[in-house]
């Protein structure tokens, strides 16, 4: 495979693994990473803790490191 068509299969499995996430991971993550809130802005904004902010920001990398990796599996140093 290309390059460009690698690149453009992982772009793919990101978007598909953010569709993915359970609520309120997603929102977590979008509003983290797209609109670059910090997180007891995103806390206040989705009625979370700060705690568990990050706890679904986490799990949200998890999950696209996961999607990321041609054979699925997550990061060993993750588990």
């Amino acid at each position: 495979m290309s390059g460009d068509a690698r690149q453009s299969a992982e772009i793919a499995r990101l978007r598909a693994a953010i569709v993915a996430m359970p609520e309120p991971r997603r929102s977590v993550y979008l509003l983290c990473a797209r609109d670059r809130l910090d997180y007891e802005a995103v806390a206040g904004r989705l009625g979370l803790t700060v705690r568990e902010v990050e706890r679904h920001l986490a799990e949200a990398l998890v999950d696209l490191m996961t999607a990321a990796d041609d054979d699925g599996e997550p990061t060993p140093s993750l588990q």
